[in-house]
C-alpha cells in the first residue's frame, strides 16, 4: 500500500493495525495535508458485518466535534478500498506512553480531565464507545488526546447488533462486569472501561489483568482493584477515590457519564483535601428523604474538626488567642513514600488528644482546611503562618519525620504564630516498626508542657492515647482511608473502611459515629438501626464532642426538632463563630415550625452569602409558609446564585413553581439540574429530577425520552421507595417493563 494513490490520498507510510483495520498515513493532495486512512483488512472486505460496523465509526465519529474525539474527514471507496479519512493526530497512544510507567502527577492532572471530557462529549450525544481502552487513545502535541476506534461504538437510535457474541465485544481487561455477563453497553458500562485507563495511568497497571482470560474475567465480576502503591505521588493517591467510583460493580454507583467524572477531576486540584461540606436534605419531608445534614455535621466535628469560617476582614489582623493552637500535618522527609500516611495520621491523632483539653481552642487539619485554604498549606509555611496569623491563632505545632537506618525520629516544635519564634521543640525515637501511638504519646507528653495543659496527669505510657481512640495502629490507618472517602461522599467505600476499622476495633466511637452516617446515606436501614445501637452502647468513652456526635444523630434520625435546637445551641456555645451550626439552628426551627425564628437565625447567613444551599431553601420555604411567595422567590433566585446552581435547590425551586403553575421554569431548572456535575453525589435528588422530567417527556408524547428518564431513575433510586414505584409504573405504561 506504501506509496500508492488512491482518490486525492497518496499512502507514505503503515501506522498500525487492529482487529478490523488498518491505518496508514497519507498525503492529500487537493489540500496539502497529512491525513490518516482507515482501511477494512483484505481478509474481511466480504464480511457485511465489517462493512456495518465500519460504517457505524465513520457515523458515530461524523456525529461528533470534539477537540478530544478523533476526527473523520470522510467516507471514501477507490479501485475496491473501503477507507476512513480521518485527522492525522502526531504522537504515541496512551497505552505506549504507559509503558514507560505511571503517569507524573502534573502530565496526569492535564491528560486524565480532557480524555473523560471527550467522551463525556460522546455520551452527550448518545454514542457508546465500547471499547475504551490506553491503546484508543492517541496523544498529541500540548498532550492533546483523542479518543480514535469507534468500530465497536452504538448510537442510540443504532439496531443493536444481534450477532452470537457481540453482547460482549470489547477487550477484556477493560469491560465492565454487567456487559461480560451480557447486558447491553451503556455509558455507565464505558465508565467502567474509563476507571481501567485512571487506574492504569495512574499506577502504571490494570487493575483486573490476570494471568489467563479466565482469570481476568473472574476478577472482574468478583475482585475489588488493588489499592494504589504508597509509592505513588500523593497527587496521584489522592485521585484513588474518583477512580474507585467509575471502577464500582454497580452500575448505579458510578458517576452518570463521563462529563461528570471530568469535572470532578479537573476541580480535584482546587478541592484537595478540602472538606466542604455536602448538601443538606429536607428534615420535614419523609424519613425516606436522603438526608447529608447527618453526615455533614459528623465530617465537621469528626476529630475535632469544625467549619469556622472567620467573619473579619481578610486584611485585618485578628486579635491573637494565646490559647489557640493548630496542629499542622507534619513532613515526611524520610524519602520512604511509605511513610506519607503519617504526615496527616500524626497530626490528627494530636488534635484528638489536644481537644481533649478545655483550656485549647484546637485546629486540626481538618478545621484548617476548612478556616482558610492557606492556612494549613505545609508547602508554603510563610503563606500558612500568615493565614494562622489573621486568624488569630496564638501557636502552632509543626513537625517531621525523618529516618536514619532502622530508625525514626519524630520532632515536634511549638511555633509562637505572631513572632514566629520556637517556644518548645521536642522528639522521640524508635525503631520503624515501633507503634505509633507509643511515639505520639511520647511527644504529647512533652509538648503539653509548653502549651500550658495537662492532658494526662500521672498517667505513663500511651494507654490514655488508645482509650481516647484506637487500640489498633491498623484500625487507625483504615480510619484514616475512610475519612478521606467520607469527606469525598463516597459512602459505600467509607463504609468498607470503617467496617475493617470497626473489625478490629470495635470500641473506636469516631469510627461507629462516621459508619452510622455512611449507613444512613446509603439508606440500608437494618445496618443503620444495628450502628445507632452499638454507638449507643459507647456513649459512656465518648468526649463531649462525640457525644454531642451521637446526640446529633439521634435527633436526625428520629426527626426531633426540639432536640436539634438543642444540640445546635449547644454547638454554637462551643463554636460561635461556625455558621454551619447557626443554620442547623435554623434548620431545627424550621423543622419545629417556628418559622419567624428560623428566618431570624438564617437571615445573617442570606446576608453573608453563605455558600450552603439549604441555607436558601428553609429560608425559602419559612417565607412561603408565611404567605411571603414573592421574597420565597427571591430567595431561591438568591440561592441558586450563590450556590452556582446546586441541583438539590433546582429541584426544591421547581417544585415551589410547580405548585404556582409555572411550569415551563419548572422544567428548564430540571433539566439544568440533570447536568450538573454535582448530582452524582445525591442518589435521592437524582432519582426524583429524572422522575420529573420522565413526567413531562411522557406528557409530551417523547416516550423514548421518557422510558429513558425512568430508568435512570429506576438505577438511582432506593428499591420499593416511592420513586422506584413511580417509575417503574412510567415505564409499564410506555411498554418499556
Amino acid at each position: 500500500m506504501i506509496g500508492k494513490t488512491l482518490g486525492n490520498y497518496r499512502i507514505t507510510g503503515k501506522l498500525g493495525a487492529g482487529g478490523m483495520g488498518e491505518v496508514y498515513r497519507a498525503d492529500d493532495l487537493k489540500l496539502g495535508r497529512t491525513v490518516a486512512l482507515k482501511f477494512i483488512r483484505g481478509e474481511l472486505l466480504g464480511d457485511p458485518e465489517i462493512r456495518r460496523r465500519f460504517e457505524r465509526e465513520a457515523r458515530s465519529l461524523a456525529a461528533l466535534d470534539h477537540p478530544y474525539v478523533g476526527i473523520v474527514h470522510g467516507l471514501e471507496e477507490d479501485e475496491g478500498q473501503h477507507f476512513m479519512v480521518l485527522a492525522f493526530v502526531e504522537g504515541p497512544s496512551l497505552a505506549a506512553i504507559l509503558r514507560e510507567g505511571p503517569l507524573p502527577p502534573s502530565r496526569a492532572a492535564v491528560l486524565l480531565p480532557r480524555i473523560a471530557e471527550g467522551l463525556g462529549a460522546a455520551h452527550e450525544r448518545g454514542i457508546v464507545h465500547r471499547d475504551v481502552k490506553s491503546s484508543n487513545i492517541l496523544v498529541g502535541k500540548n498532550d492533546v488526546p483523542r479518543l480514535v476506534d469507534f468500530g465497536l461504538a452504538l448510537r442510540e437510535q443504532d439496531t443493536r447488533v444481534t450477532r452470537f457474541g457481540e453482547a460482549t465485544v470489547g477487550t477484556l481487561a477493560y469491560m465492565a462486569p454487567e456487559v461480560l455477563r451480557g447486558a447491553p453497553a451503556n455509558a455507565r458500562s464505558d465508565l467502567f472501561s474509563l476507571g481501567v485507563v485512571l487506574y492504569e495511568s495512574l499506577t502504571g497497571r490494570l487493575p483486573f489483568e490476570r494471568p489467563t482470560p479466565a482469570a481476568t474475567l473472574h476478577a472482574i465480576l468478583n475482585e475489588e482493584p488493588p489499592p494504589f502503591p504508597g509509592t505513588l505521588p500523593p497527587a496521584s493517591r489522592s485521585l484513588e477515590t474518583v477512580v474507585r467510583r467509575c471502577l464500582e460493580k454497580d452500575p448505579a454507583r458510578r458517576f452518570p457519564d463521563a462529563g461528570a467524572v471530568a469535572a470532578v477531576l479537573t476541580s480535584r486540584d482546587a478541592t484537595a483535601g478540602s472538606a466542604v461540606p455536602k448538601r443538606a436534605g429536607a428534615l420535614s419531608v419523609a424519613r425516606r428523604v436522603r438526608i447529608v445534614l447527618l453526615v455533614s455535621a459528623l465530617a465537621i466535628l469528626a476529630l475535632g474538626a469544625s467549619r469556622l469560617v472567620r467573619q473579619r476582614a481578610a486584611t485585618a489582623p485578628a486579635q491573637q488567642r494565646e490559647h489557640s493552637v493548630a496542629v499542622l500535618e507534619f513532613e515526611n522527609v524520610t524519602g520512604d513514600a511509605s511513610f506519607d500516611w503519617m504526615e496527616r495520621g500524626l497530626a490528627e491523632l494530636l488534635g484528638t488528644a489536644l481537644s481533649r483539653s478545655e483550656d485549647l481552642d484546637v485546629y486540626d487539619p481538618q478545621r484548617l482546611a476548612n478556616l482558610r485554604p492557606t492556612a494549613g498549606d505545609r508547602s508554603n509555611r510563610a503563606a500558612s503562618f500568615e493565614s494562622l496569623k489573621r486568624s488569630g491563632i496564638g501557636r502552632a505545632v509543626v513537625g517531621s519525620v525523618v529516618r536514619s537506618g532502622g530508625r525514626l525520629r519524630i520532632q515536634g516544635r511549638v511555633i509562637e504564630v505572631k513572632s514566629g519564634r520556637v517556644l518548645h521543640s521536642e522528639w522521640v525515637e524508635g525503631g520503624v516498626g515501633d507503634d505509633l501511638f507509643r511515639l505520639a504519646g511520647g511527644l504529647i507528653k512533652g509538648l503539653q508542657t509548653a502549651l500550658e495543659v495537662d492532658l494526662i496527669g500521672l498517667e505513663t505510657g500511651d494507654q490514655w492515647l488508645r482509650e481516647i481512640t484506637t487500640s489498633s495502629v491498623d484500625a487507625y490507618r483504615l480510619f484514616l482511608s475512610g475519612r478521606q472517602a467520607f469527606v469525598a461522599s463516597h459512602w459505600a467505600e467509607a463504609a468498607r473502611y470503617y467496617e475493617q476499622t470497626l473489625g478490629l476495633d470495635s470500641t473506636f466511637v469516631a469510627a461507629r459515629i462516621d459508619l452510622t452516617g455512611c449507613y444512613w446515606n446509603l439508606e440500608d436501614e437494618t445496618q443503620l438501626n444495628g450502628s445507632l445501637q452499638a454507638g449507643h452502647r459507647l456513649r459512656n468513652r465518648a468526649s463531649r464532642r462525640e457525644g454531642l456526635q451521637l446526640d446529633l444523630i439521634a435527633a436526625v434520625v428520629s426527626l426531633d426538632p426540639e432536640q436539634i435546637i438543642r444540640v445546635a445551641t449547644e454547638l454554637r456555645g462551643l463554636y460561635p463563630e461556625n455558621r454551619f451550626f447557626t443554620y442547623l439552628l435554623g434548620r431545627g426551627y424550621y423543622t419545629a415550625k417556628r418559622y419567624q425564628q428560623c428566618l431570624e437565625v438564617l437571615e445573617p447567613l442570606v446576608r453573608e452569602r453563605y455558600e450552603w444551599a439549604w441555607t436558601y431553601v428553609l429560608t425559602a420555604r419559612a417565607h412561603a409558609q408565611l404567605g411571603h411567595d414573592d421574597e420565597a422567590r427571591r430567595q431561591f433566585e438568591l440561592g441558586m446564585g450563590v450556590s452556582h446552581a446546586n441541583p438539590e435547590l433546582a429541584y426544591e425551586f421547581a417544585k415551589f413553581l410547580q405548585q404556582r403553575g409555572d411550569a415551563q421554569q419548572a422544567r428548564s431548572l430540571l433539566e439544568s439540574a440533570e447536568r450538573s456535575p454535582q448530582l452524582p453525589q445525591t442518589p435521592y435528588y437524582e432519582s426524583v429530577i429524572r422522575l420529573e422530567l420522565g413526567k413531562y417527556y411522557e406528557s409530551e408524547g417523547l416516550a423514548d425520552s421518557a422510558r429513558a428518564e425512568y430508568g435512570r431513575c429506576l438505577a438511582r433510586a432506593s428499591q420499593r421507595s416511592e420513586e422506584a414505584q413511580a417509575a417503574a409504573e412510567g415505564l409499564r405504561r410506555l411498554g418499556g417493563q
